[in-house]
């Protein structure tokens, strides 16, 4: 018999509110885990991240991790849908004056900091 982790069970799941993805998912998310969606630009990995996030939170705290998209059109989104007040954004969206290039961080010309 195996010990069950204090905190979650792999078999407590939520639901994406989505039923053919739940059935594929084996009843939805595991609780307790973090959750990536990945995929091409426009495939709608913002739109259903934030639906599932309002969905979850819904009856628990919601942590939302943005690389890409500003927070504040996140927001946007889920005053739209008139939801997301149990949703924590945290913004890991690059500073404007940084540029990104094949994976490598490229400082700004007056080289603040970097080395």
């Amino acid at each position: 018999m195996t010990e069950k982790s204090p905190l979650f069970s792999i078999d407590e799941t939520e639901s994406t509110g989505i039923g053919g993805l739940d059935k594929i998912l084996r009843g939805g998310y595991t609780i307790g885990r973090t959750t990536l969606f990945r995929g091409a630009s426009g495939a709608g990995k913002t739109i259903f991240s934030l639906m599932f996030a309002n969905q979850i939170a819904k009856s628990q705290p919601v942590v939302f991790a943005s690389f890409d998209e500003p927070v504040e059109h996140l927001v946007a989104y889920l005053d739209h849908w008139k939801s997301g007040q149990n949703v924590t954004f945290i913004d890991f969206t690059p500073s404007p004056d940084i540029a990104v290039s094949g994976g490598d961080v490229i400082p700004p010309k007056n080289n603040r900091g970097f080395k």
